[in-house]
């Protein structure tokens, strides 16, 4: 499945957002190992929902708190956040993803 930070990539959410997820994914060993993630569907709902309800800082935290391990994590497709966002052309974002320790291999 994809992660908060694929999501918010493939999504457009903004940049501050972005920032937030990853300064907030510092991957622990037994979070990796019992990883859990869920479906795309269900986190799509989920960021539909939060986006529709809620204001933007609540969002980030609430995204950034739910996801520890993302940073270099891969969807579904093999991808991480940040060869989807060099995909979809979101130069800013692979920036920000590079500054907060995105492996570009």
């Amino acid at each position: 499945g994809n992660s908060a930070l694929h999501l918010a990539i493939e999504y457009r959410l903004s940049k501050k957002v972005i920032i937030d997820i990853a300064k907030a994914a510092s991957p622990k060993p037994f979070h990796l190992m019992f990883q859990n993630p869920m479906t795309t569907r269900f986190y799509a709902c989920f960021i539909q929902h939060l986006s529709d309800r809620l204001n933007r800082d609540v969002i980030t935290k609430v995204i950034a708190h739910s996801c520890d391990a993302i940073i270099n994590s891969r969807n579904h497709y093999g991808e991480t956040a940040f060869f989807l966002a060099g995909r979809l052309d979101r130069v800013d974002i692979v920036e920000i993803l590079l500054e907060n320790g995105a492996d570009p291999t």
